[in-house]
């Protein structure tokens, strides 16, 4: 098995331990199911992977709302989100990039999704200790803000 397979699969797993630890600590049995369902449909048929991690990150999001630790959700979010970037990363690997190319990017692919990751998450975490108000108006001028520096991310990045 490739470091890669082995990353996707290990934070894949890592992420549905949490949803289970979560819905356990609550008592919510159904979800526990359907989150161990739905890992073992991702790992037994390849073409429904995409599903499958939007039903862990909807399962996540559901945690939330049902009681379940924010932390513990969280946490399954960031790690099914990792596994998701891999898995699309190995369908640029199947491209045809020479192994020489695909060594070259493989490990800085890796050290910019922990810096992603890890960063989105520490944010996530902080947003959950740290609260205050601000006006609707200002709100929106970030939003804007927002969009407009992803499209110059994007329109860098196809450059």
């Amino acid at each position: 098995m490739t470091t890669q397979r082995l990353l996707k699969w290990g934070s894949l797993t890592a992420g549905v331990l949490c949803l289970a630890a979560g819905y356990a600590m609550t008592g919510r049995w159904v979800f526990l199911a359907l989150s161990v369902l739905a890992w073992l449909v991702g790992l037994f048929a390849a073409g429904w992977l995409g599903v499958v991690i939007t039903v862990l990150i909807g399962l996540a999001a559901a945690g939330v709302c049902v009681g379940a630790p924010p932390i513990l959700m969280i946490l399954s979010a960031t790690l099914t989100f990792a596994g998701w970037d891999l898995s699309h990363w190995e369908s640029f690997v199947a491209a045809g990039l020479s192994p020489e190319a695909v060594a070259r990017f493989e490990w800085r692919h890796y050290a910019f999704l922990t810096l992603a990751l890890g960063s989105g998450l520490l944010l996530a975490l902080l947003g959950r200790q740290v609260s205050f108000q601000l006006p609707f108006g200002i709100l929106l001028v970030l939003a804007i803000l927002l969009l407009l520096g992803l499209d110059r991310v994007l329109h860098f990045v196809k450059k």
